[in-house]
């Protein structure tokens, strides 16, 4: 664009031409020729200047949409690249570009198809809030759903959203199913705080909370959650209670969904029998697991350039662990990524292979 205006200013007020012009800036006439003639047509719009950002495949649209998705989209390019390595580096930065733009616009942006392999292996929770309270005692209700089988693990009514109430629902769960490998949640305080981060670490979880201002990240759990309000609401209303639910209606809609529903379709099994034949993970998978976690968390430390001892921010921290935890899901066959189209198999192999 520079050399453009150069060139018509020194034709016009010098009378220069146009490969006189060229010379005194020693670029070749017929690089500068081609860039008149592409401002004369369209302002070089459709003239791009540099090397070529290149196209992606829809493959590869799929992948990084599904990148975005699992680690936020305010991922840094360098992190994605190893994903890529034959992809030029300016057609993955053009996409994450088009791919934010969307989002800060409020746009639909693809979802991709994604499947939790290992039942147990991954849970996710959040709390929500009845039309009103249960039993007129419970505010809230604290839902907890295995990824890996659909399973409604827990819906517990509870007094207040706190962390003292996360922490003890989640200390029977570990005693009744053995704690999972990674625990997904929003970023409320009384999910992520101190207390909740002492007991995963205490039993060896990883905890995996969502990108800020990114509630479709627990997408899996918002559905949970919508589908145990739908069956509430139609129990009460059996008896005669609309809008007032009690401990028994959402115990009752927790079983109904998960004796009833078909998350793989009509044929498929329902989410307790995929639950009734899982395996728990070996001590071995357990620790390749978080072995693996630790080596992408130290090359996602070193891409971003903090130094070990320095101060970290928890959003910062929070940040570069969700890419070093989603990059070892994918890497252990944890969570999978299918091609457009694909319908996840419907038998109980998917429990089974707890190795991946």
């Amino acid at each position: 664009m520079v050399v453009v205006a150069f060139v018509r200013w020194a034709m016009l007020l010098y009378k220069l031409t146009a490969s006189q012009a060229a010379s005194r800036l020693a670029l070749p006439v017929r690089t500068v020729a081609s860039w008149l003639w592409s401002w004369r047509q369209d302002h070089l719009k459709s003239h791009a200047l540099g090397r070529p950002a290149g196209d992606l495949t829809a493959d590869q649209q799929e992948l990084l949409a599904s990148l975005l998705f699992l680690m936020g989209p305010r991922t840094g390019v360098e992190v994605l690249q190893p994903w890529f390595p034959r992809v030029p580096r300016a057609a993955i930065q053009a996409y994450v570009a088009r791919y934010r733009a969307r989002l800060d616009k409020g746009a639909h942006v693809r979802s991709p198809e994604l499947e939790w392999r290992n039942c147990g292996a991954v849970w996710a929770m959040d709390y929500t809030k009845p039309p009103a309270p249960v039993d007129a005692l419970y505010p809230q209700v604290l839902a907890v759903r295995d990824l890996g089988s659909h399973t409604a693990l827990a819906a517990l009514p509870v007094g207040s959203a706190t962390a003292a109430a996360t922490v003890a629902l989640l200390e029977s769960l570990f005693v009744e199913y053995g704690p999972p490998l990674v625990i997904k949640c929003d970023n409320g305080s009384n999910l992520k705080c101190d207390e909740v981060r002492r007991l995963l670490h205490a039993h060896g979880v990883v905890l995996l909370p969502s990108p800020p201002e990114t509630p479709r990240y627990n997408g899996a759990c918002e559905a949970d959650i919508g589908s145990l309000k739908t069956r509430a609401h139609h129990l009460a209303a059996s008896h005669g209670r609309h809008g007032e639910w009690t401990c028994d209606d959402v115990e009752g809609a927790r079983l109904m969904a998960n004796e009833t529903s078909r998350p793989y379709g009509a044929l498929g099994p329902t989410p307790d029998e995929q639950w009734r034949y899982r395996q728990r993970h070996p001590a071995d998978f357990r620790v390749a697991f978080r072995k693996t976690v630790d080596y992408h968390t130290e090359g996602v430390y070193r891409q971003k350039g903090w130094l070990p001892g320095l101060p970290l921010k928890q959003a910062d921290r929070d940040e570069m662990d969700r890419i070093a935890i989603t990059t070892a899901l994918l890497d252990m066959r944890i969570l999978i990524r299918h091609r457009r189209g694909f319908t996840p198999g419907i038998l109980r192999e998917n429990s089974a292979n707890i190795t991946g």
